[in-house]
């Protein structure tokens, strides 16, 4: 798909750039100017490290450095401009939970859903696609939107657009929708950001960025892009075999430098992280930590930015499956998710039974059901199994209590 706006520089100009060290950094924000970091991360290392320096300066008590991740610092700047009483600051904006709801209340109701299997799967995506093509202000005039040749192109066309008239109903406004806002209030000196803006981690700033930073720079905000010393000049590519490989070698050379220098950090960067974690980890347990028995307790030599879910701890993710089955219709994966859920009474005592459930409801309905279904196969089920446990114990309340320990 052609962009129109394609010709947008990523560069902003007017801001000045500067390499430095940490000590200089420091000096920086303890002037008073505030940091603003490509990720959360970033600020908690960055705040971390300020507070050492301090520390190491022998000073007992200070003030707070301003480190703060663009999303944050874009929230507070939408927040002054909500207590400014400007126009269109006064709708709603969703968090992240209730994105992923909108988008999925609103592929229920599109015509196009039904040919899907599981639409609701497609909300985390399609919140993702329409942030990006807001940053990157791809324009829906294009034809390509129209065009017969990428049928998904159409579908998103159409559920944006559905999506829009549900925040404009409801009187939402979505995050990426807010820059703009922002961008004409600064313009027509509605709003104003007095101090100095330095910017860190960022490798490039997407067209709305950059709109947002032009915008300050000629209202007189100072913004300045700073970048950390680098402690090499080269990089050295090296190829794995396969991914696994590559994982090993990873966890060796880490091995390597935190024995030949064990003061320093050392950072690793995954592309894939959310989807590769578990093997990751398993990588740097077998060689960092080899034959380590004590069950998670001791505190291990590296922490993962990316942390785990709420939805994807094992107690929690069974809650929520226990919420599906007051659905209409439930999906055949949570209905298996359920019956093997450790976490719900009697997992133990009625495995085999609920087991042979399962196996029952998998080969007559390979895709979704209804709970009284699950019910009716669940009285089917015969009265012993092999090993003569009773079976007629199995729990088809759709509220069963969660086990303690």
């Amino acid at each position: 798909m052609t962009n129109p706006r394609s010709d947008h520089s990523t560069q902003t100009s007017g801001i000045s750039t500067q390499i430095l060290d940490y000590e200089s950094l420091f000096t920086r924000l303890q002037a008073g100017n505030i940091l603003i970091t490509g990720n959360s991360r970033l600020s908690r290392v960055l705040t971390d490290r300020y507070n050492r320096w301090q520390i190491n300066q022998g000073e007992r008590q200070w003030q707070s450095p301003k480190i703060i991740s663009w999303n944050l610092w874009l929230n507070e700047l939408w927040e002054t401009a909500s207590l400014n009483g400007l126009a269109g600051t006064d709708r709603a904006v969703p968090g992240s939970r209730q994105l992923i709801s909108l988008w999925e209340i609103t592929l229920k109701n599109k015509p196009l859903t039904h040919e899907l299997l599981r639409p609701e799967s497609l909300a985390s995506q399609l919140l993702e696609t329409r942030k990006l093509i807001s940053n990157w202000q791809l324009s829906f005039k294009d034809p390509a939107w129209f065009g017969d040749e990428n049928e998904n192109f159409a579908a998103f066309y159409h559920w944006n657009k559905a999506f829009e008239k549900r925040c404009d109903a409801d009187n939402w406004i979505s995050p990426e929708a807010r820059t703009g806002l922002l961008c004409n209030a600064i313009k027509n000196s509605l709003l104003s950001h007095p101090e100095a803006i330095d910017m860190m981690g960022f490798d490039e700033f997407n067209p709305r960025q950059s709109e947002l930073l032009s915008a300050l720079i000629e209202d007189g905000t100072a913004v300045c892009h700073l970048t950390i010393t680098p402690r090499q000049k080269e990089a050295v590519l090296w190829k794995g075999k396969d991914s696994k490989n590559e994982l090993q070698q990873m966890a060796r050379w880490v091995r390597y430098w935190f024995e030949k220098e064990p003061e320093s950090s050392i950072a690793i960067v995954v592309p894939d992280l959310q989807a590769r974690r578990q093997e990751v980890e398993r990588q740097l347990d077998e060689i960092l930590i080899p034959g380590n028995k004590t069950g998670g307790q001791q505190p291990k030599p590296w922490n993962i930015s990316m942390g785990v879910a709420l939805a994807r701890v094992p107690m929690i993710e069974t809650a929520f499956d226990l919420l599906k089955l007051l659905d209409n219709r439930i999906d055949i994966q949570d209905i298996g998710r359920v019956l093997r859920s450790p976490w719900l009474r009697g997992a133990v005592a009625e495995k085999n039974s609920r087991a042979l459930l399962e196996k029952c409801l998998r080969d007559k309905y390979p895709r979704q059901l209804k709970l009284r279904e699950v019910r009716y196969r669940a009285a089917e089920i015969r009265t012993h199994d092999r090993q003569h446990n009773d079976c007629r114990k199995i729990n088809t309340n759709p509220r069963p209590g969660i086990a303690r320990n």
